[in-house]
């Protein structure tokens, strides 16, 4: 794989904690509320306070940016795709001769739970949801729970949101929060409100500001307290010239005055390839060096090295090193991790990949350092059919000098490639015992229409409740629910593409979307001019996870599909570099994404 660095934040034990952290909220969510869908900030806020929980003001807000676009979990969670009909290359065309084109696509109209729990989606004729209604099942009636409302501009961003609860045999508020965005879509302020004595109350507001190449060098964070705005956090970025971040700050609002906090900083080579980050924390009102990483990379971008050391004793300390080898096509073929031990590197961990013609990853072997020498740990092997399609993961671990049978997913597919069952099974006594497995069922248009997921308990498969993604539109989109067994419908919407649509004034970079994404997301920028185009999502180590060349594109709004299919869980950007064809415009931006599986 290629790498870039373009990660806009150092990630620090801490940091990481706090991602997953956040990551688990969203799967816990309901659990954290007892069942009310709360503001994710209230959520965490509640959670806090319930369990004791403290989160430093950083944490807080890296909560609060991973989660302000985030649908709750019982809401349908629905991708955008490109259909191949729809060619907004129109550059060169006058307006006049501009057809107007239609967008096919199914989207979820309700969804059953466990015959229990059942939600309506209605839409508009853009294929935007207008609103979501839960219902729960009592004595074979249906009663109303909570209904939540959408509003949008005409760019599709959302404006409002409005969360309803079903109380007394009326509708009452609940929650509300709003959006303000700039010309080229991106937020500029969110603003949380409560519903409290039959008046909305302010709760808590974000403020973003961003450079002209779309960079957010600015994020504020207020409360609402004694009938005024109070500052709470602050984080302020720089940039350079093609995006990369330089510096980044973290502030808290204490005695009436901003104080610093955190402070990140990083270089580059000439080809954006990241060189150094230094991580710093205030300590008696001076920054002190915390953290530092020095990266070194192949003439591909792949990363070679990651060198860490810690600030021991008023100076830089050898702590951990990193290496990696790759094969000609940037596949990722060895990783050692060595230890800083009695001023000499240790050997630590080893892990070895091998893959077939098509890159599909064939075999893991990961080893320990004992007693100075090697020694197997684990190992997984996977099989395909003839398109490359997974069919068999096998999970071994090495005891008593002899590799022994750990866990097995084998998967099953109809002959267009939808999973039909994953199953899972773990080696007892000899032999492959079930544990559970996943079964789907599809419509006549590849729609999964039924989710179900069984626990193996006392030789028998027993429904359980679990997070299941049943996708749609050739797996371009997914709604997420929590049961056992879960059912759905879709209806086909066409929405008309008109010649705003096709015209853009501004280049820009959306926010994806559904966001955070498992496994699929859609990336939307627009180009004011034909341009050169290419696209490229990083993980936290800027090490390039897929690149989009789109080539030459003429003036308009494009998606891209980004599958995290075989990704872990975490944090991932994405970045595009357009360039004007006359060579007079170079756009830059930088999105955040998160995927959880």
């Amino acid at each position: 794989m290629s790498n870039k660095y373009l990660f806009t934040r150092k990630w620090s034990t801490k940091m990481k904690s706090s991602f997953f952290l956040s990551a688990l909220s969203f799967c816990l969510l309901t659990l954290i509320t007892n069942g009310q869908n709360l503001l994710p900030q209230q959520a965490f806020e509640n959670f806090k306070k319930n369990k004791g929980l403290i989160l430093n003001p950083e944490e807080e807000m890296l909560m609060h940016e991973k989660s302000m676009h985030r649908d709750l979990p019982w809401q349908v969670s629905a991708g955008q795709r490109q259909d191949p009909t729809v060619n907004p290359r129109v550059n060169n065309r006058k307006k006049k001769d501009i057809p107007k084109l239609n967008d096919n696509k199914y989207v979820p109209v309700t969804a059953m739970v466990d015959d229990t729990l059942r939600y309506n989606y209605t839409y508009d004729n853009n294929g935007n949801m207008l609103s979501q209604l839960r219902e729960t099942r009592t004595n074979n009636v249906w009663g109303n729970v909570m209904r939540l409302t959408y509003t949008y501009n005409k760019n599709k961003n959302e404006l409002t949101r409005l969360i309803e609860t079903f109380t007394n045999n009326t509708w009452m508020n609940y929650e509300r929060y709003s959006s303000t965005y700039d010309n080229n879509g991106n937020e500029l302020i969110w603003l949380s409100e409560i519903w409290a004595n039959n008046v909305w109350v302010n709760y808590s507001r974000y403020t973003s500001i961003y450079d002209n190449n779309g960079n957010n060098i600015s994020y504020l964070l207020e409360r609402w307290m004694n009938n005024t705005w109070v500052y709470r956090q602050r984080s302020t970025s720089t940039f350079d010239d093609i995006g990369n971040n330089l510096t980044w700050l973290f502030e808290i609002w204490t005695n009436n005055a901003w104080a610093n906090y955190e402070r990140y900083t990083y270089t580059y080579d000439k080809n954006g390839n990241k060189l150094t980050w230094l991580f710093q924390k205030l300590v008696n009102n001076d920054f002190v060096n915390i953290e530092r990483h020095t990266y070194t990379s192949d003439n591909n971008g792949n990363l070679l090295t990651d060198l860490q050391e810690s600030w021991t004793n008023n100076a830089w300390a050898n702590y951990e090193r990193y290496t990696y080898t790759y094969d000609n096509n940037g596949n990722k073929l060895t990783y050692l991790s060595e230890h800083w031990t009695n001023n000499t590197w240790t050997n630590h961990k080893r892990e070895t990949y091998t893959y077939d013609n098509n890159g599909n990853m064939l075999t893991y072997l990961s080893e320990s350092w004992l007693t100075n020498t090697w020694v197997n740990f684990s190992r997984y092997t996977n099989t395909y059919d003839n398109n490359g399609i997974i069919l068999i993961e096998l999970g071994e671990n090495w005891i008593n000098n002899a590799w022994m049978n750990f866990w097995k997913h084998t998967y099953t597919y109809d002959s267009n490639g939808n999973l039909l069952i994953r199953l899972y099974e773990t080696w007892t006594n000899d032999a492959w015992v079930n544990y559970n497995h996943i079964a789907y069922t599809y419509d006549n248009n590849g729609n999964a229409i039924k989710g179900e997921y069984f626990s193996w308990v006392n030789n028998a498969w027993v429904a359980t409740p679990t997070y299941l993604s049943l996708f749609y539109n050739s797996g371009a989109d997914y709604i997420l629910l929590y049961g056992a067994v879960v059912n759905v419908t879709y209806t086909l919407i066409t929405t008309d593409i008109t010649d705003n649509e096709l015209i853009a004034d501004t280049y820009s970079l959306q926010q994806n979307y559904p966001n955070p994404f498992n496994p699929s997301t859609v990336i939307q920028y627009a180009l004011p001019y034909e341009s050169n185009v290419s696209i490229t999502v990083f993980n936290t180590l800027g090490q390039v996870v897929k690149t989009f060349n789109e080539g030459t594109k003429q003036t308009g709004s494009y998606n891209v599909n980004f599958n995290g299919e075989g990704l872990s869980s975490g944090i991932y950007l994405y970045n595009i570099n357009a360039v004007s064809i006359d060579g007079k415009q170079n756009f830059q931006a930088t999105k955040k994404m998160i995927l959880i599986k």
